[in-house]
């Protein structure tokens, strides 16, 4: 009996652990210039060093593949000039491009910390 009982213990723990990767992606970049994509979960996006290009904006109410619930990305584009896109129709996103210029566009109350955002200079 007391096998079961901890053999459904660790069901339940494995079970619990594979069902939070479902709902969340981390995408990494690497210390070169690069495009880095959204999947269509919530998604944390490192850039790294190098120029990148990140796109979080292919999934949402006014992106590219039609997406209703909360799609919430952060993206983060550490060192180097960075461009991120976060435009898909909600406001539960969030960019923090790091050190470097960086230019970060939007939807209105989205959280952007860029050098640049939304094509505007940000006041010092």
């Amino acid at each position: 009996m007391r096998r079961v009982t901890l053999m459904l213990a660790a069901m339940a723990v494995m079970v619990s652990l594979f069902a939070a990767v479902a709902y969340a992606a981390e995408i990494y970049g690497t210390n070169e210039p690069e495009k880095l994509l959204e999947s269509n979960l919530k998604d944390k996006i490192y850039g790294r060093q190098g120029g990148d290009k990140i796109f979080a904006s292919l999934y949402g109410p006014d992106g590219y593949f039609k997406k209703t619930d909360e799609d919430r990305d952060k993206a983060y584009g550490n060192r180097g000039p960075d461009f991120i896109n976060l435009r898909d129709g909600d406001d539960l996103d969030t960019a923090i491009g790091g050190k470097g210029h960086d230019e970060c566009y939007g939807d209105p109350g989205d959280v952007l910390d860029c050098e640049e955002e939304n094509g505007v200079p940000t006041p010092l």
